[in-house]
């Protein structure tokens, strides 16, 4: 283990963030897979295998302007949070909506829609965290 890594291991706070911020982007990459699996066995349309991609990747273009902006003006923490709050609120409405059977493609792709955007404004937030957590 080199000496950067080292040091960064001692510092607990950037080890719980590194942690977080790998299992959360494990955990939407797994959801956008199975999201896919589960949208194409309904429709059996490749073209809404892309069409997943795409709804969770456009939010990310479409409010990074805004994005910054809201960092500036909030709390990074708190948007962080709220981030977090989001995606798991879209994780539960397709796990409950699948459960239920209410699921369908036009409420998957609304679904996918809001896990972006939280996503949009989740990248930049991290990315301005990371040098107020290791000195």
């Amino acid at each position: 283990m080199s000496d950067a890594t080292a040091s960064l291991t001692r510092h607990r706070s950037f080890m719980l963030f590194w942690c977080a911020r790998t299992f959360s982007n494990g955990a939407f990459m797994m959801q956008g897979v199975a999201v896919g699996w589960q949208l194409y066995a309904m429709t059996n349309d490749p073209l809404d295998l892309g069409l997943v991609g795409l709804v969770q990747f456009f939010p990310i273009v479409a409010m990074s302007v805004i994005a910054g902006q809201l960092l500036d003006l909030f709390d990074r923490r708190f948007v962080a949070g709220a981030c977090q709050v989001g995606k798991a609120v879209a994780a539960l409405l397709l796990t409950v909506g699948t459960a239920q059977g209410w699921l369908n493609r036009e409420a998957m792709f609304a679904i996918l829609f809001l896990s972006g955007a939280a996503r949009a404004f989740e990248i930049p937030t991290m990315h301005a965290i990371l040098p107020a957590i290791v000195p």
